[in-house]
């Protein structure tokens, strides 16, 4: 009676396992686990996807901005020249930042931080400069009064329009202290989300994502 070989043992250990099809490759049906994961994914891109939205409309709002204060700076307003120019570097490094968040790389969203922290460093910077200008230059109120007897005895005028020009402008420097500094640290701190992401999500489903919700 004759007995069934037996294949050598080095061949079996030898063999190259299948590979296992991605969902809905060649045919093969996403399970319910690979919904799961895939919602899952979801709910933890979305925020991803949000910083992604503010980035560029932020950028846009910069490079617009910058534009406009160009256009006075042609016409021989250096302050309006040197803020078209800031902007526009800001603008370039919010566009910079959001092309690479959405191909899903970290130091997109780092890029976002600076650029507001840039802004901010700017409205800083022009501040300063317009609260020098009032207080020690001389306005056109200042010299009409000069010039106009009859309204020496509204000086106080003068002085109330300096006052004025320090609360105008030191109120934009709190505002964008606030609205720039929380946006900053909203970008630094979706860093550690988009990290944890890409180390807990399958690759099928980043790239899926950067394919098609990130494009």
């Amino acid at each position: 009676m004759s007995t069934l070989a037996t294949p050598p043992q080095d061949s079996i250990a030898d063999a190259t396992p299948l590979p296992v099809a991605e969902p809905g490759a060649g045919g093969d049906p996403m399970t319910p686990a690979h919904q799961a994961e895939l919602a899952e994914a979801g709910r933890e891109v979305a925020c991803i996807v949000d910083a992604l939205k503010k980035g560029g409309f932020h950028a846009w709002t910069s490079a617009v901005l910058g534009a406009g204060a160009l256009v006075f700076g042609a016409f021989g307003d250096q302050v309006a020249l040197i803020m078209g120019v800031g902007l526009a570097v800001v603008a370039a490094v919010g566009f910079a930042g959001r092309n690479q968040v959405r191909q899903l790389r970290p130091e997109g969203l780092g890029l976002l931080a600076w650029a507001e922290v840039m802004l901010l460093g700017l409205v800083i910077v022009y501040s300063l400069w317009q609260i020098r200008a009032g207080l020690t230059g001389q306005s056109a109120l200042a010299q009409a009064m000069e010039n106009e007897p009859m309204l020496a005895k509204f000086g106080s005028l003068a002085e109330m329009e300096k006052s004025i020009t320090v609360a105008l402008y030191g109120g934009l420097i709190a505002i964008s202290l606030f609205f720039q500094g929380r946006s900053a640290l909203f970008f630094r701190r979706r860093i550690r989300r988009l990290r944890a992401y890409l180390q807990g999500t399958p690759a099928w489903i980043v790239d899926l994502h950067r394919r098609t919700i990130m494009a």
